[in-house]
């Protein structure tokens, strides 16, 4: 839904627009009010306000400046959905004029300045938008509607692994997708494919063998088959990668290569065989995640800017569920202890707030009649993931239903489920710590010069991801992550001009340059506590943490005996959650 901004606002919005260094700015924004005012962003035809269409869908993955000028214009603005009233809503104060100019003046060179070198990068990112998981609220309220899958064939990336073969029947389906009425763009050319998939070991071994015939992954592609009636219709299943959400990773490895190729010439401009080396990728054993892994490279790595895929040698790291770090695990007993111990505790102080929620949605709540023992908490939870499914998709949501109704839900999952990961050191370390030093490995390779160590690293995820590792840290700051969120983690180190005798002589001789780890959310950095001390950062730049103060976190977020911890408890509990 666009959102109605005063004339005042909009002006402002136009006038700062060429500040912003990015040409994705003024490309896929046009100054925010472009067909809707004249040339000096006064409404057009002598009106007081102008309409300015914000996708929320795109929130996630747009630009520092971009999103701060987004939340700071229109949160306190009505929507087109209802009048503006007869006194037109104002800046809520005047220095706001000043800070978004700020903002928006904001370019690369503050978070990248020429003093620093940057190195090594390491990105996680949640998966693109998706239908939702359970069929209860969606099957009674929304049947027939995910109707989201046109971008095919399904599963692209592996239909060759453990003798899985592409259809020509989904492939033709593939090439009239645009008859369908499905919208021209650019990630509907076929995204690349990987040379290899290593399933938890080197690809022909049997131990790889044993983790493709269980992969959840593969066994789903078998089950549907590529020439399946579903996907040539374009119907989705549930907990599939939609078209929007590989359109959301398609732009996100786009906007990514405007940032490490275009702006820093960090990444190659081309990727084949030599160059693809430099790229680590690694997914989660769900369709969801490698599909949308598929898409982020298919947009970092657009096809002209790649080699041929049978000569590419690119190849994604699928682990098998027994080995998966990247989420925390219920088979971990102690874990499970502490989850089932703070919902339980969570539910019994909340049950009024619970109650009240769920009472909201009468019509919807009906379809757990059948499940008379799911608590008031997966209720919740269900309803949330389904409706913002629903949101994130630009599709109408139920009569009665708000927005406002949606974050009121959302406000719930983070308080009943990800808070567990803010509440102690051991529970950090137990559900995310060994991925946290899995994370961290490349980083200290680049930091120790490593020449094998990769200069990108994608780890592709899920909301449980991304939300331990920002509590491990401390830098979670109580929002729910939306499809298509990321963080990243960026290695850079001082440039010391030394003179041309000094470098004669080698560098040992001298003090060596200063290094330093950046971790942001969705490109904002976010300051780590342990690194606010005086001495642990940069100075001046307290998000900049120094190496050694990023590592002795990491150090303290990784458990030192995994199994000594899961196992150390005698109690035995199973998680109450979906």
């Amino acid at each position: 839904m666009p959102c109605v901004w005063s004339g005042a606002a909009c002006r402002l919005a136009n006038a700062a627009a060429p500040l912003r260094h990015s040409r994705r700015f003024k490309s896929r924004q046009r100054g925010f009010c472009d067909g809707h005012t004249d040339g000096g962003g006064r409404p057009r035809h002598g009106g007081s306000r102008c309409t300015c269409h914000c996708s929320v869908r795109s929130l996630p993955t747009l630009s520092l400046s971009t999103k701060c000028l987004l939340h700071l214009l229109c949160v306190g603005f009505r929507c087109a959905s209802a009048p503006l009233p007869a006194t037109e809503p104002r800046m809520p104060f005047p220095q706001l004029a000043h800070l978004i100019v700020e903002l928006l003046a904001m370019s690369s060179s503050e978070l990248y300045p020429q003093d620093l070198q940057l190195k090594q990068v390491v990105i996680v990112h949640r998966h693109g938008a998706r239908t939702p998981v359970h069929k209860d609220v969606s099957g009674m309220l929304f049947p027939g509607v995910w109707k989201q899958c046109a971008l095919s064939p399904f599963l692209h990336a592996i239909q060759t692994v453990g003798g899985l073969k592409t259809d020509p029947k989904a492939v033709s389906a593939v090439k009239s997708s645009a008859s369908r009425g499905v919208p021209d763009h650019g990630a509907h050319q076929r995204p690349p494919t990987f040379a290899r998939i290593a399933f938890g070991a080197a690809s022909g071994s049997p131990v790889a063998r044993d983790h493709i015939a269980a992969s959840r992954t593969v066994q789903q592609l078998r089950s549907l088959g590529v020439s399946s009636t579903a996907i040539a219709d374009s119907d989705c299943f549930y907990g599939q990668l939609t078209d929007t959400g590989k359109h959301m990773m398609f732009e996100l490895g786009g906007r990514l290569r405007e940032l490490y190729v275009d702006e820093l010439g960090f990444l190659p401009k081309i990727l084949d065989t030599r160059t693809s080396r430099s790229i680590y990728l690694r997914s989660t054993d769900y369709s969801r995640t490698i599909e949308s892994l598929q898409y982020f490279v298919h947009g970092l790595y657009p096809p002209m800017t790649r080699q041929a895929p049978k000569t590419l040698g690119l190849q994604i790291h699928v682990r098998p569920d027994t080995a998966e770090t990247m989420m925390p695990k219920d088979d971990c007993a102690a874990l499970a202890v502490e989850t089932r111990r703070f919902r339980d505790t969570f539910k019994s102080l909340n049950k009024d707030r619970l109650r009240a929620a769920l009472d909201q949605f009468p019509k919807l709540v009906r379809a757990f009649d059948g499940e008379s023992k799911m608590s008031d908490l997966n209720k919740v939870f269900r309803l949330y993931d389904t409706l913002k499914c629903v949101d994130a998709h630009d599709l109408p949501l139920p009569p009665g239903v708000t927005k406002a109704h949606i974050q009121q839900l959302e406000d719930l999952v983070v308080d009943q489920w990800a808070r567990i990961y803010t509440s102690k050191d051991t529970v950090k370390q137990m559900s995310i710590g060994r991925f946290v030093s899995e994370m961290a490995a490349p980083i200290a390779s680049a930091a120790k010069g490593d020449r094998s160590a990769s200069k990108l690293a994608v780890f592709s995820g899920h909301d449980s991801t991304l939300v331990p590792v920002l509590a491990a840290f401390n830098a979670f700051d109580g929002r729910f992550p939306g499809f298509a969120s990321y963080i990243s983690v960026e290695l850079f180190q001082d440039r010391l001009r030394q003179p041309l005798w000094r470098r004669m002589l080698g560098a040992s001789m001298w003090s060596q340059p200063q290094q330093y780890v950046r971790m942001s959310f969705n490109g904002v950095p976010r300051v780590i506590p342990a690194c606010a001390p005086k001495g642990s950062h940069r100075p001046g730049e307290p998000a900049l943490c120094t190496l050694d103060a990023f590592m002795k976190e990491v150090e303290r977020i990784t458990p030192k005996d995994y199994p000594g911890m899961c196992n150390a408890s005698k109690e035995r509990a199973v998680p109450d959650w979906d």
